[in-house]
């Protein structure tokens, strides 16, 4: 394993920075998502099918929203003055950055959740061999329940896949 942290930091409050919790963190999400212009949600076909065209080259688009602002019939056929698509290519770059910066806190934030569960499930697999030889030793008969069943869930979760039933081939008479 490499060398990440897994203890819990001392506790430390730095007063420039404010800890949030789980719950805060979420209401702050939302307010920011109803402040995102033209948030939606997209189904997966649709996403695909908008993704060809959404990924045209960028010469491609300048040149287009060039020709548009040269010709007042392109802009008239288009429906889109040349100063309205070229916002929407600026805002679409400026908004991928604020995509990038949330895969960044995703990440992150995925990554302190698996070290805070490793570290729990950590605690829970040396309790239970910790448990299992103060109950050998026959003192501590408060723990016998609870060695026997986190024996019992140990079990559960390492049984083994069972195959599918073997299929018969059945051969077909010409």
């Amino acid at each position: 394993m490499s060398k990440i942290s897994i203890t819990r930091p001392a506790v430390s409050v730095d007063p420039s920075t404010v800890t949030l919790t789980p719950e805060a963190m979420i209401e702050q999400l939302r307010a920011m998502r109803a402040q995102v212009p033209e948030f939606t949600h997209i189904e997966t076909p649709d996403a695909r099918s908008l993704q060809r065209v959404a990924s045209l080259s960028p010469e491609l688009l300048a040149m287009a929203v060039a020709a548009i602002g040269d010709s007042a019939l392109m802009e008239l056929v288009i429906g889109q003055p040349a100063a309205n698509l070229q916002q929407d290519q600026d805002d679409a770059a400026r908004w991928l950055a604020v995509e990038e910066e949330l895969r960044r806190l995703l990440k992150g934030l995925s990554a302190a959740n698996l070290i805070r569960r490793y570290r729990v499930g950590l605690a829970a697999l040396r309790t239970y061999n910790i448990g299992r030889q103060l109950v050998r030793n026959g003192e501590h008969r408060e723990l016998v329940p609870h060695v026997e069943k986190m024996t019992r869930l140990l079990a559960l979760g390492q049984r083994p896949k069972k195959d599918p039933a073997p299929q018969t081939a059945t051969k077909v008479a010409a």
